[in-house]
């Protein structure tokens, strides 16, 4: 049952933990409440029966002190009573800004399915514990693997209902005790998240936040996260590039492919890309490619291996595996090394194909990769951002409220740049 009563603005965000017919500030309260409403009405979950309660009309006019955002309803012990003190200021373990919201607006997934599965909700603000960041999203990156996670059969399933998203920008709202390394007002991009981006506010540990520098705006931001840490682990990582051997970007338009062409151009290697229209190998051309060809021509393969000069690429980045992994072992030079980063189904290949090159397959997913290396990534990747080596591209930007339509674009052939969200903040 739910109590839909007005409240007075409070100067402060209190947590409540009382009983049936207990007091907070002199005023009666029935029930301890969660909070689910915007900031100016409130739902009151009750939770007992209402004989000792007052009547609606006193309830309307308690100047409730509402429980801390992010926080589970209090637990009783064993003698009734709540583990929560009755009303307390906030915790001194968090520094903040004044304007912290009780409650904001996000992007849930109630069941696994098709788009329409994605909800926008009004949700608890979650609040930073230590070494922990609470970062107020401007803009947020979407990615294919969200799609695979939503639908619930990729190796991953998270606990439903869930928050998706990894990848965002915006500006540090609020930080917990042992973090030094941010500060609230800091302008930051998110490369992983504790509760998932897609949402007015994203939490995060430290590890998971890098400064955003002043020369990328929050939509570049967004699009730095998956993209540029999967293009820099596929390339330096797994597939072991190194300069002056010569690369293939399939999909050289879209977010990860145009991180690739920019970091693999960067570190001195020769660049080839594919696209399938005008617009995504103009953009490849843009980004660095030496030589950029169209997928959807039935001889690109046999193009590229003539622009070798028929010896071959070193490496091949693949993005859809199922479609180009037989035919990519037929264009690797000796040694060549082809690195999986995307697959939409099964593939048959002819080992020997292989075999006569040395050649190797390696696979790579962005969750395995060990703490070392994604702090070496970061490391990478933030300098090139402040030099100005690499530059986000950005496609097509939704509203939050239209995260199913991003999810449908993003999967679509021809994309170009990364599909960005955009929240209220950012206007």
């Amino acid at each position: 049952m739910y109590k839909r009563v007005r409240v007075a603005h409070c100067p402060g965000v209190f947590r409540i933990a009382e009983n049936n017919g207990s007091r907070v500030l002199g005023k009666p309260l029935l029930r301890s409440g969660a909070l689910i409403g915007g900031p100016k009405f409130w739902e009151i979950r009750i939770t007992g029966n209402r004989n000792n309660a007052d009547t609606d009309n006193d309830r309307h006019k308690i100047p409730l002190s509402l429980m801390a955002s992010g926080q589970t309803e209090p637990q009783q012990t064993t003698q009734g009573q709540t583990k929560e003190s009755q009303a307390t200021t906030p915790a001194k373990d968090t520094k903040m800004r004044p304007a912290q919201e009780q409650s904001m607006k996000a992007i849930r997934v109630h069941k696994f399915g098709g788009p329409e599965v994605l909800r926008l909700e009004e949700v608890p603000t979650p609040q930073p514990g230590p070494g922990q960041v609470l970062v107020r999203m401007h803009a947020i990156g979407v990615n294919p693997i969200e799609t695979y996670i939503r639908t619930g059969t990729y190796a991953y399933k998270p606990t439903l209902p869930y928050t998706p998203g990894n990848d965002g920008a915006g500006v540090v709202e609020q930080v917990g005790t042992d973090v030094n390394e941010f500060k609230p007002g800091d302008r930051v991009y998110t490369a992983r998240s504790v509760s998932g981006t897609y949402a007015e506010f994203a939490l995060c540990t430290t590890e998971q936040v890098h400064p955003l520098p002043a020369n990328i705006s929050f939509a570049q931001g967004a699009a730095i996260g998956t993209p540029y840490a999967t293009a820099y682990r596929g390339l330096f990582q797994r597939g072991d590039a190194k300069p002056g051997e010569t690369v293939l970007v399939h999909g050289a338009s879209g977010g990860v492919g145009t991180a690739a062409v920019q970091l693999a151009r960067a570190r001195g290697l020769r660049v080839f890309g594919t696209a399938g229209s005008d617009e995504g190998r103009k953009l490849a051309r843009e980004q660095g490619a030496h030589e950029v060809f169209d997928h959807r021509a039935p001889d690109h393969f046999e193009q590229i291996m003539k622009a070798t000069d028929g010896r071959g690429v070193d490496v091949i980045v693949e993005m859809l595996a199922n479609v180009n992994l037989g035919r990519d072992l037929t264009i690797l030079a000796k040694r060549g090394r082809v690195v999986i980063i995307g697959s939409r189904g099964r593939v048959e290949i002819d080992p020997r194909d292989a075999m006569q090159r040395d050649a190797d397959v390696r696979g790579m997913a962005i969750p395995n990769t060990p703490p070392a290396d994604w702090a070496s990534i970061h490391a990478a990747l933030d300098v090139g951002l402040e030099n100005g080596t690499l530059h986000p591209v950005v496609g097509k930007e939704f509203p939050l409220a239209e995260a199913a339509q991003a999810h449908r674009a993003v999967m679509e052939p021809g994309a170009v740049g990364k599909i960005v969200l955009r929240t209220e903040a950012d206007k």
